[in-house]
């Protein structure tokens, strides 16, 4: 348990939801670090209390906590629970009977912390933002994913209703996130993620000899695992596609996750394919099979070599969410491939400032990335706009200043 708060301090308790590492770790991290310690006391409680996750919280000088107790509620771009597959109606069904005990979890780890504000860092954390009104805490209720629509559309209206309703201030990462949960309501904010633009000059050849890249390679970034939502598998079907044109085309794809050692999904790894149907891993190992250079690494906290390493960051989602890698990108001076969706509509500021593409089309990636790589004028134009263009809207001063605000809002 937190010791009382000293009173010369806001407290707040951050509520995250993420089980590895990822986008979301970091840009919790990002937050944490952040906000000026001397005016606000940070206490972070992770609802899937994994060692790492726990232990890269901790890096950032907080209190870390494990709050096991409280469930989620995911209906997102990045996964949700369809009916028609037994295994996801199965955790629908849990999700729903789990709802009562999460809100009576969430308000004992209120008491427990007696924060000033609660912070969740997730819309799937609903029963969260119903025991944070319920404890009449000030909510800060922090959207970070894209919700989508589902069957019916029942599942996306009672979300809407909540955030509507129960937090004091709700923050989105771009303006197409808040506007598939519209009407927007007078306390929705648009604050995007931010990185640090302060990267210094990069060692290109130091951070390849580190990475064990040759030289003379034309790297291809993507920081989205095997993750077909990110769009692994059409990054991986343009490579022979790129590679005509660029023989020494190389992809370097990072945040590469070992398969889940649970039972039910070493079941489903052998089984499955039988009826062809393939896990993410499964399809990229085999698009991997085909050959060319792919080299892969896990989650890095610390990204400044695989920046410097790289030519060109590719970000082929086929599903909308907000793309830290494409901010980053742009603060080590990167161009930039990504697919033509809302969010990353926002970030390059329609195509001003990257190369979009139709999501899901290895061809048009190709032909993007063959641009990037052969030194074409109006793509070093884009990259040269974009790190100013990023620093004054993705700076962390910048997100900073606004959560800052917000929080004084909620207070007043």
């Amino acid at each position: 348990m937190p010791p009382p708060s000293d009173g010369a301090r806001t407290r707040i308790l951050f509520v995250t939801h993420s089980m590895v590492l990822g986008g979301a770790p970091r840009s919790l991290d990002l937050l944490v670090r952040g906000l000026d310690h001397d005016r606000f006391e940070c206490v972070i409680a992770c609802i899937h209390p994994t060692p790492e996750v726990m232990e890269f919280h901790l890096r950032s000088g907080v209190q870390v906590i494990a709050a096991p107790g409280i469930g989620e509620f995911p209906h997102t771009t990045g996964g949700w629970l369809r009916f028609w597959n037994p295994r996801h109606l199965i955790a629908l069904t849990r999700s729903i009977l789990r709802y009562r005990s999460s809100v009576a979890a969430t308000l004992r780890l209120i008491e427990e912390v007696r924060p000033d504000i609660v912070h969740l860092n997730s819309v799937i954390l609903a029963a969260a933002a119903e025991a944070s009104r319920r404890s009449r805490t000030p909510l800060v209720w922090h959207i970070r994913e894209s919700v989508v629509r589902g069957h019916l559309g029942l599942r996306r209206r009672w979300l809407r209703r909540k955030v509507q309703t129960l937090p004091d201030a709700a923050i989105f990462l771009s303006q197409d996130d808040m506007d598939r949960l519209g009407p927007r309501s007078p306390n929705w904010h648009v604050v995007p993620n931010w990185t640090p633009f302060d990267v210094g000059n990069p060692d290109r050849d130091g951070a390849r000899q580190r990475l064990a890249i040759p030289q003379e390679a034309r790297v291809i970034l993507f920081m989205g695992g095997y993750n077909r939502m990110k769009g692994t598998d059409v990054l991986l079907r343009a490579m022979p596609l790129v590679r005509r044109d660029v023989p020494e085309a190389t992809c370097l794809i990072v945040a590469v996750e070992p398969p889940s050692p649970r039972a039910a999904a070493r079941v489903a790894r052998a089984v499955l394919p039988f009826f062809g149907i393939r896990s993410d891993i499964q399809e990229c190992e085999r698009l991997l099979s085909a050959g060319g250079p792919v080299i892969t690494l896990p989650f890095l906290s610390d990204t400044s070599d695989i920046f410097a390493a790289a030519d060109v960051l590719a970000f082929p989602a086929r599903e909308p969410h907000f793309a830290r890698p494409v901010v980053e990108a742009f603060a080590h001076h990167l161009p930039v491939v990504a697919s033509d969706l809302g969010p990353m509509r926002e970030i390059t500021e329609e195509g001003v400032l990257g190369i979009l593409v139709t999501p899901g089309r290895p061809d048009e990636l190709a032909d993007g990335l063959i641009r990037a790589l052969s030194g074409d004028e109006s793509v070093a134009a884009m990259t040269e706009q974009a790190f100013p263009a990023g620093l004054r809207r993705f700076s962390p001063e910048a997100g900073r200043v606004a959560i800052e605000r917000i929080y004084a809002e909620v207070l007043a």
